[in-house]
């Protein structure tokens, strides 16, 4: 303990010294020397030898770069693919006549150094194309061939044809796709080519001769003119001319083969036959053109094959349209009423009337024509107007608006008329209208206006609708289907009534008629029924039975007898029914609509009960239901 105190007091006394240590401390040993580097060894023959195969390390290692980089240079080529080496191109004529036959050839080319698997040509032949060399021409639009395998480097030639219809200077394309799918591969591709040409010529040519402005209410004289363009004689053709829908058709000279009424307009059809070189011709159609002012109106003339069946131009040589502008009249009329009317219902038809002309006019005369087989002439009641034989008359003696009419002036007048009640027809006979014509005209020459026809005119058409009806009784005795059970129905027994669904249909064919009703949970559907084709059907999940009829032919329970089908239930009455008269049906739907006037119906008939009203062989005690004996 002493040494330690000399010690410690030695070491915090100032300016004390040290002597240096003799030996190194045994606690910690000193480091070793270390290898710095993996190029380093502790044995120099061993770097040595290292050293004397680092060249050819590194030369074999650029041998095996190399060869990896030519394998590639030869051989990637020949596996790598690309779309654009696959050509495909359209060949053909760029200006072509209507009506001839036309070649195409599809040209493809693999360049590619990989074939071409499931190779199909989709070709798309231009508008108008018909078929070649088949009894009966038809419409072609597109056409698929196989190609299979198109190996590499390989050229594929397809060819294509067909009659080519058209006006002259009419644009036309074609198209041709390629699809294909490279050898080892999954994936489709496509390529495309078109081929646009021009029709530059007909083998025969049409025109139109029409007014570029017309009145409205004017009567016109359209001319169609045709004229041979071939050296050979051209068979069977016809020309039609589509007319706009407010073109009131009169006649046509020569007489037309066919008049076709269409949502747009009438279509009439002229039979030419043949037409030889260098001959030319003109026909004519006569009517009144209605419709608003300032509407422009289209007058269409097609000349091509006519089909010997529809009587339709089927195949176009050439066609044109022509468009007018409807100019308001001089002295302008209009009629104006409901479109549909009922059988023995009346209507009130509003005629505007307006001078346009620059000058006043004295005294002018409004006079109206009825017609039709569905008008009550009878019936024709003109307000503040007149007769005069069979015309309604409205003139200044009776209408004083029409003492001096001045520039601009207008005005309303009306009448009423009642339809026929009594329209029955069938099918083929004309549908039931009520017709008038409506002229206003000055009594003597304007002046400015002298040898021009400033009459102004209107034609109205009222539709009559169909008178239909439907109804649904329930029979026991009455029965085309025998039915049994006890009467008067008894609790827990099953007796069974006969349903019959009736339709009568005056004049106009009613299409998709449909009648719907539904079953009490305690009536059973005994899939009974008669006719047995009628389609009537049952859905025993909701109750509902349904009759799908379909046409209604006009005439039907008229001229020819009505339509009904007849099904059989089953009743099988409840305690709470005892002294009642239970539901065998519930109400029925009918529904169905005019092809004619486009006329929608939705006719109900009430339930009907084991009361059975159309029975007239059930007794009162026969109705109602009795307890189980």
């Amino acid at each position: 303990m002493a040494k330690l105190d000399d010690l410690r007091k030695r070491i915090f006394k100032p300016g004390e010294m040290f002597e240096e240590r003799m030996h190194e401390p045994g606690l910690v040993p000193p480091p070793k020397e270390t290898q710095q580097g993996w190029w380093k060894s502790e044995s120099p023959a061993g770097n040595s030898q290292l050293r004397s195969w680092l060249p050819w390390i590194i030369g074999g290692g650029v041998a095996v770069i190399l060869g990896i980089v030519l394998i590639w240079v030869l051989i990637a080529p020949s596996t790598f693919f690309d779309t654009k080496s696959v050509d495909i191109v359209i060949l053909g004529q760029s200006e072509v006549q209507s009506g001839d036959r036309i070649v195409w050839t599809v040209e493809v080319v693999n360049k590619n150094k990989v074939a071409l698997e499931s190779a199909v040509i989709v070709f798309n032949y231009p508008e108008g194309a018909r078929s070649v060399g088949v009894a009966e021409s038809q419409t072609l639009t597109r056409e698929r061939r196989e190609l299979g395998m198109v190996s590499a480097g390989q050229y594929v030639r397809e060819t294509f044809d067909a009659h080519v219809f058209g006006g002259q200077q009419q644009k036309r394309k074609t198209s041709a796709l390629i699809e294909f799918r490279p050898a080892g591969a999954s994936a489709t591709f496509a390529k495309t080519a078109e081929l646009p040409f021009t029709i530059v010529r007909s083998p025969v040519s049409v025109s139109i001769d029409v007014p570029s402005d017309v009145r409205a209410g004017q009567r016109l004289s359209i001319v169609v003119r045709y004229a041979s363009q071939a050296d050979y004689t051209v068979s069977d053709v016809g020309v039609a001319l589509a007319l706009p829908a407010e073109f009131i058709f009169d006649s046509a000279d020569p007489r037309e083969l066919k008049k076709e009424s269409k949502q747009d307009g009438i279509v009439v059809v002229w039979r030419l036959g043949d037409v030889l070189p260098a001959e030319s011709g003109s026909l004519r159609a006569e009517g009144i053109l209605g419709g608003k002012e300032l509407d422009p109106k289209n007058f269409r003339a097609t000349i091509g094959i006519l089909d010997p069946k529809s009587n339709d131009v089927e195949e176009s040589y050439d066609d044109v349209t022509v468009a007018t502008t409807l100019r308001p009249q001089f002295l302008e009329v209009r009629m104006e009423s409901n479109d549909v009317i009922q059988p023995g219902g009346e209507a009130t038809v509003r005629v505007f009337w307006r001078n346009n002309l620059p000058v006043e006019v004295l005294n002018p005369i409004l006079e109206i024509i009825g017609e039709g087989d569905a008008l009550e002439l009878s019936s024709l009641r003109p307000s503040a107007g007149s007769f005069r034989e069979n015309a309604m008359i409205w003139q200044a003696s009776s209408y004083p608006s029409f003492q001096l009419v001045s520039p601009g002036e207008s005005g309303v007048v009306e009448f009423k008329f009642r339809t026929k009640s009594n329209l029955a027809r069938d099918s083929k006979g004309p549908r039931p209208t009520a017709n008038f014509t409506a002229t206003m005209r000055p009594t003597g020459d304007i002046a400015g206006f002298e040898g021009v026809d400033i009459r102004g005119t209107d034609a109205l058409e009222v539709k009559v609708t169909t008178r239909f009806t439907f109804a649904a009784r329930g029979v026991y005795f009455q029965s085309t289907i025998p039915n049994n059970g006890p009467l008067p129905p008894t609790v827990g027994s099953e007796t069974t009534y006969t349903i019959v669904w009736s339709f009568a249909n005056m004049s106009n064919d009613v299409d998709g008629a449909v009648v719907r009703s539904s079953l009490p949970p305690y009536v059973k559907f005994k899939n009974v029924i008669n006719p047995e084709g009628a389609d009537i059907t049952f859905e025993e999940s909701s109750g509902f039975v349904a009759w799908r009829v379909g046409k209604v032919p006009a005439g039907t329970g008229f001229v020819r007898p009505a339509m009904q089908a007849a099904f059989q239930l089953g009743l099988t009455p409840l305690p709470i029914h005892i002294g009642g008269e239970p539901a065998l049906l519930r109400g029925s739907t009918a529904s169905g609509r005019d092809t004619f006037t486009g006329q929608e119906f939705r006719l109900t008939s009430p339930e009907i009960t084991t009361f059975l009203r159309d029975d007239p062989n059930i007794t009162a005690q026969q109705r109602t239901v009795i307890p189980t004996p």
